[in-house]
């Protein structure tokens, strides 16, 4: 018999409480695509929303200064 997801801590940390590598790669991705959705994020990391959002909550404004700079350096490259 397979153990339930709970007991494995596949997606967490060594117990349920830790945060776990599915944490730390939402955060990651997060910051360095300020392009993508975060739903289409989610869906990539084949994750709810609801959860996604709990991953990456307090990152908004950072994420925010990430998307003008990205935004300027493009303008930059391509000279508009």
């Amino acid at each position: 018999m397979t153990k339930p997801k709970w007991q494995t801590a596949e997606r967490h940390g060594k117990t349920w409480h830790d945060r776990g590598p599915l944490w730390e790669r939402a955060r990651s991705l997060y910051l360095r695509y300020p392009f993508v959705s975060p739903a289409d994020l989610a869906t990539v990391l084949k994750i709810s929303r609801a959860r996604f959002y709990a991953c990456v909550e307090g990152l908004q404004e950072e994420r925010e200064e990430r998307y003008r700079e990205a935004l300027a350096s493009l303008k930059r490259k391509e000279g508009l």
